[in-house]
């Protein structure tokens, strides 16, 4: 039996790459992945990091994580084996390829979003801790629940700074457990009153006035482009309750909390994932609702709190 080798994908995988999605992802529509011409751009850009396992000439295994330079994160994701490679542990061993590169690039916080029992259970063989979940962001063909997972380097603990006032968020079970299994210290500073977030491609401007004396907040309705939406999600500063609170009597509630996700300067800030998912969803492999039944468990009284403060 010849040895499988494990290395970084070029652009004359490009073919076989996306032969190997095709196959792997049927019922999953994954038209990036499974274009050459698309593949070949993404193995060759700076946003992406490519790792394939060969046996012989032929690609058997394919892990991709994706570069957000806004805050120094990756996401590792699109993991893939032929079914002829299943059980070697190919996936686990590709993904540790891609993190350990990621990590002596310099990129500081490894997050994904795990949608079944083996992924979910690679990633925690990795390190990665699971601080929350996706209530329907991604809908294959229906909406599903991802679970989400992050592993900080040292750089980014020792950056990591919690909020000088007492916050609602850190009694949450969520909160305490997860900076328990990540081992974070409670160094407090003062945090911004506004970080800016990712630079994406999107189709809304949506230029927004906030009232100090009346304490409104207007919305220009007039440039939305949105079409019919099924999910909503924000992601805000752990210290900032007068906007959970605000985000609560639209419907959001808190699904992740998610340390040091913010940076600036040479400090790291915590985090909270909200959304209000209008569309219900469901988990496409039905092992992980444990998980999600308990992280629901984990952040109900978190929520109760933040939803009557004030």
């Amino acid at each position: 039996m010849r040895k499988i080798r494990f290395l970084k994908a070029d652009k004359t995988d490009s073919e076989q790459i996306a032969d190997l999605y095709r196959r792997g992802f049927k019922n999953y529509s994954l038209k990036q992945f499974t274009d050459p011409v698309s593949v070949e751009q993404m193995v060759e850009d700076e946003k992406h990091i490519w790792f394939v396992a060969k046996d012989g000439g032929k690609i058997v295994g394919s892990v991709v994580a994706e570069i957000d330079k806004w805050n120094s994160s990756f996401e590792i994701g699109k993991t893939v084996t032929h079914k002829m490679y299943s059980g070697r542990g190919i996936a686990k061993h590709l993904s540790e390829d891609v993190v350990e590169f990621a990590f002596s690039q310099g990129l500081d916080i490894l997050w994904g979003t795990p949608r079944n029992k083996a992924t979910y259970n690679i990633a925690k063989g990795m390190g990665m801790v699971c601080v929350g979940y996706l209530p329907g962001l991604h809908r294959p063909g229906r909406r599903e629940n991802h679970l989400v997972m992050m592993k900080l380097s040292d750089v980014a603990r020792r950056k990591r700074v919690e909020p000088m006032d007492s916050c609602s968020v850190y009694g949450t079970d969520c909160a305490k457990r997860v900076k328990q299994e990540m081992r974070l210290g409670s160094t407090q500073c003062s945090y911004p009153s506004f970080i800016r977030g990712f630079d994406r491609d999107d189709n809304i401007l949506l230029p927004v006035k906030y009232n100090e004396h009346d304490r409104s907040l207007v919305i220009g309705d007039s440039y939305f482009s949105l079409g019919e939406c099924e999910y909503l999600q924000t992601t805000l500063l752990s210290d900032k309750e007068g906007c959970m609170k605000v985000f609560n009597a639209l419907g959001f509630r808190m699904y992740a909390f998610m340390p040091a996700w913010y940076e600036q300067g040479s400090r790291r800030y915590d985090a909270v994932l909200m959304a209000n998912p209008i569309v219900e969803s469901i988990s496409a492999d039905r092992t992980i609702d444990e998980v999600v039944m308990f992280l629901e468990r984990q952040f109900n009284i978190g929520m109760e709190v933040v939803k009557h403060a004030g």
